[in-house]
């Protein structure tokens, strides 16, 4: 496997240390060993040079000034959010703060996960580090209006204590929307509802689609009986996800259906891994083989949208932004093919969020130990 090239990760501007999380079986979040695990990709997988400019030197990490009011950084600048020994996981960019979970760093890889995991929030600026929720096992981050909303799941096996919690954005009482969650995966909000992905016991289409209102009531579940859901994404009429399949047997697929329930559509099968997913106005984004690619909503031919090595994307209305396999972030408008490099030489990079101004990732160091939120301009 290959080693990334470490960045120096300063203290964190204006706030407290993050929290920390107990990572899934499949390693520590944000090491090598967990976004292998995550993105379905393999070791050997060669960058394509199409999408990388010749900008290849390390890129240097700024310390938060504090308080500023203009985010702290010059244009090109990378500045971390906060850092702390700990390894940030999911990630969620609002309209007013960043927020995460973050896994402590020594976790086993087989047995039950500890319930020390935190939630974490930030305003924009880097300022206000604050701890938003405490004791939990986080797996997934959304965050909407007024709130931040998560999936956490139990001890193995069948993880069936999973529960999707919220928590107002500047603070306050934890709310249990849904108990009884088996192995909840993934996570979105719009304006009335909060949606998940159930990756049930890893096999036997046990995984479920279930969406409960943002004010809380009964859950509603959309679709049963399904794979093994591992992303979601929600628009004004449906609801998106991946079925991740089972490793190897490149049976995963992408599928839609609408948010008020009815026939599943299968946009693309036959992938292997697909772990992420993306929507704009015309397309649905997934990861394959061969980077990532899109399908057009409601089925059509799929086409490459990045091409080579792709080990985590994120998108907004006007631009795909992801990780390649030497730790660059890059970015290219919707409409184009000519890439730009955002931050270069990044150590072990894990989730990856789109802001208004800004955008956001996750670090984690093995060498200096430290786990950071980083962003930089778009």
């Amino acid at each position: 496997m290959r080693v990334l090239a470490a960045v120096s990760l300063l203290a964190m501007g204006c706030g407290g240390l993050a929290g920390t999380q107990s990572a899934l079986d499949a390693g520590p979040a944000g090491s090598p060993d967990a976004r292998l695990e995550d993105t379905g990709a393999s070791d050997g997988r060669v960058t394509d040079t199409r999408l990388v400019d010749e900008h290849t030197a390390e890129t240097s990490v700024e310390a938060a000034s504090p308080c500023p009011s203009d985010g702290g950084s010059s244009e090109a600048a990378v500045v971390a959010v906060a850092s702390s020994p700990n390894i940030p996981a999911a990630l969620a960019a609002g309209a007013t703060g960043i927020y995460w979970s973050t896994a402590a760093g020594a976790v086993p890889r087989k047995g039950s996960p500890i319930p020390d995991g935190t939630i974490e929030g930030a305003s924009l600026d880097g300022c206000s580090v604050r701890t938003l929720a405490t004791g939990q096992i986080p797996t997934a981050i959304a965050v909407g209006s007024s709130d931040v909303f998560w999936t956490t799941t139990g001890p193995p096996p069948g993880g069936g204590a999973g529960a999707v919690l919220s928590v107002p954005v500047g603070g306050g009482a934890v709310t249990t929307l849904a108990q009884g969650q088996t192995n909840p995966m993934a996570i979105t909000v719009e304006s009335t509802d909060v949606y998940w992905a159930n990756a049930g016991d890893y096999g036997g289409s046990t995984g479920s689609i279930v969406k409960v209102p943002l004010a809380g009531g009964a859950p509603t579940t959309l679709s049963d009986k399904r794979g093994v859901p591992r992303s979601i994404a929600v628009d004004a009429a449906n609801v998106y996800w991946t079925d991740y399949g089972q490793h190897g047997w490149h049976n995963g697929a992408v599928l839609q259906m609408a948010k008020g329930g009815g026939a599943v559509v299968t946009l693309v099968s036959k992938l292997e891994d697909p772990s992420e997913i993306g929507i704009d106005s015309a397309n649905v984004y997934f990861p394959d083989d061969s980077g990532v690619e899109s399908v057009p909503i409601g089925g059509g031919t799929r086409v490459t949208a990045i091409p080579g090595s792709v080990w985590g994307f994120a998108l907004d209305a006007t631009g795909l932004y992801w990780f390649d396999g030497s730790g660059n972030i890059l970015t290219r408008p919707l409409g184009g093919w000519t890439p730009t490099t955002l931050a270069a030489m990044q150590d072990a990079t894990g989730s990856l969020a789109v802001g208004a101004t800004n955008v956001y990732w996750t670090t984690f160091s093995s060498a200096s130990g430290l786990g950071s939120v980083l962003r930089t301009a778009k």
